[in-house]
């Protein structure tokens, strides 16, 4: 792993802070497991992090994505607040129902069979994977909330930062979960607020669907606070 001291140090912060919401958090290198290597070298996400349950698989390179631990640390502690049986499930919906689909198809053999492995194939399909657009959206905000205070709004809202997240949310790196239309949107609508007059100069933050954590959520706070402690916020949002 590249990895500098003051990486390090951060991040074992970060870690810190994550776990007084999610005790089980931990990291772990991508390396070490097996399914996420496979993936990243099948859809060229090998950089990336990821989270599996209350683990989150970290890149090689960290030393310029670790502040990506608190995108990972929201989706650990929404599985905690779902279950991570429901977490799961709808992350990967409708692949999740495909199972459901064979067992039946397998069971029924008979003119109904075609029909529910039709079913099952129709659910590898694009742009229809609504809950893990949704997630990841949460998960980016709190990437754009980070960019903001670290280092301010013209970085956070460039133009390149926002079709990044449209790239993101709308392409391979999580299977083409739904439209670019509606990514793009999303990112804007966050976006706006974050133009705001109120903006993110605190812990304001900004929902688009009905289980999207409050504004005053503890987590968010605690975020806030440890790049006010570390030094990490923007000089043009310092008092």
């Amino acid at each position: 792993m590249v990895e500098s001291p003051e990486t390090t140090r951060l991040v074992d912060r970060a870690i810190q802070v994550i776990q007084k919401h999610v005790p089980k958090f931990q990291i772990a290198p991508r390396s070490n497991n097996w399914f996420r290597r496979l993936l990243g070298k099948i859809g060229g996400t090998a950089g990336y992090w990821t989270t599996i349950g209350y683990t989150a698989y970290y890149p090689e390179d960290m030393d310029a994505k670790w502040s990506v631990i608190f995108h990972e640390g929201l989706h650990a502690l929404r599985a905690k607040r779902m279950t991570l049986a429901l977490f799961g499930f709808l992350y990967a919906f409708p692949i999740s129902l495909a199972p459901i689909f064979l067992a039946l198809g397998a069971y029924l053999w008979s003119g109904w069979s075609i029909a529910a492995f039709m079913g099952a194939i129709l659910c590898f399909a694009p742009r229809t994977a609504y809950f893990r657009f949704l997630f990841e959206l949460e998960g980016y905000e709190m990437n754009m909330a980070l960019d903001t205070w670290m280092h301010g709004k013209e970085f956070a809202l460039s133009d390149d930062a926002l079709v990044f997240y449209d790239d993101q949310l709308s392409g391979p790196a999580y299977d083409w979960p739904t439209t670019r239309s509606l990514a793009e949107r999303s990112v804007d609508a966050i976006a706006d607020e974050i133009e705001g007059p109120d903006g993110y100069d605190d812990t304001e933050f900004y929902g688009h669907w009905p289980l999207k954590f409050k504004q005053d959520d503890p987590y968010y706070r605690d975020v806030l606070q440890f790049v006010r402690d570390n030094g990490l916020l923007h000089e043009s949002l310092r008092d």
